[in-house]
């Protein structure tokens, strides 16, 4: 279910507030929660530059049934938490929808998480924290989508849902704090359009043009890896593998063609060796409640998709 009537945001110019008040709007989310009668509201910041969402506040998550869900999700993934999960706008079609074509969409969670989070984690967030249904309600400022709120409830949303959805955001993003929410958007817009980023600190370091696929990211020179803003402590061997699998995305690779490609000939090492040294990595990979993004292909090899 999809609607593209949002009407775009435009704002006075002024001076923004810096971009790490971003966490300060606990209260504009509690306010948006309780207005709709919905049981978790999130706001998303998307950077248009590089296609990166990042999740930065979320209300309801005081309520004993998320507090359940995420005891129990932490027991798999200790340092999992909601505010901080990152993924590239193209991780799957909806997300591709609301961020990149400015659409309202809604859907069962494990659709719209597709790809962001452990399925996992979807699965505990569904039955201990009735995250069942969400709507994405994109916030599009100077005709970009510079962010979303996203709307959780237990119930399927309608059309109607969907038209009054829209409004209630398009007014928030023009009214709540005198517009300093869509200011931090704009500001955030703009700045990313400079220079390339390096996920993590932001900033571009000269000379490197990272490897990227979806939220996962490398960069030669350094051999620094990163899962969404998360840097990734890997071996060199580690490294190694994912560099192969990055050069290669969504191509089965052979075991023989890991063992050629990383460790240098055909009978370099054993298969055993092959399949550990990508377990260990797809582990480092999915820290956080990442979703997988190095799957096995039965009989033949493995992918990166």
């Amino acid at each position: 279910m999809l609607n593209k009537s949002v009407p775009t945001a435009r704002m006075e110019s002024g001076t923004p507030p810096r971009v790490e008040d971003w966490g300060s709007y606990h209260d504009i989310l509690d306010c948006a929660r309780e207005a709709m009668g919905v049981r978790y509201v999130s706001l998303a910041r998307h950077e248009p530059g590089t296609g990166l969402v990042e999740v930065v506040g979320m209300a309801g998550w005081r309520s004993q049934a998320f507090l359940r869900g995420l005891a129990v999700i932490r027991r798999r993934f200790p340092n999992f938490t909601v505010a901080g999960i990152t993924f590239h706008s193209g991780v799957n079609e909806f997300s591709r929808m609301s961020y990149q074509q400015g659409y309202t969409v809604a859907a069962p969670v494990e659709r719209l998480a597709a790809g962001i989070v452990h399925p996992l984690i979807v699965s505990i967030a569904f039955r201990l924290g009735g995250l069942r249904y969400g709507l994405v309600c994109p916030i599009k400022i100077d005709d970009q989508v510079c962010g979303a709120i996203v709307f959780h409830r237990n119930k399927l949303f309608t059309e109607q849902d969907l038209t009054s959805y829209d409004a209630f955001v398009h007014q928030g993003v023009l009214t709540w704090e005198d517009g300093r929410l869509a200011q931090v958007l704009l500001r955030q817009a703009r700045s990313t359009s400079a220079a390339e980023p390096l996920p993590g600190d932001g900033t571009a370091k000269p000379g490197e043009r990272p490897m990227q696929y979806a939220d996962l990211a490398i960069y030669p020179r350094t051999r620094q890896v990163f899962r969404g803003i998360v840097e990734l402590d890997l071996t060199p061997l580690e490294y190694d593998l994912v560099a192969c699998f990055l050069r290669q995305p969504e191509k089965t690779l052979s075991k023989d063609d890991l063992t050629r490609q990383v460790w240098g000939g055909p009978n370099a090492v054993q298969t055993e060796a092959v399949d550990a040294t990508v377990m260990h990595l797809r582990r480092k990979l999915e820290l956080r409640g990442h979703a997988r993004i190095i799957h096995p292909v039965r009989g033949q090899g493995y992918v990166l998709r």
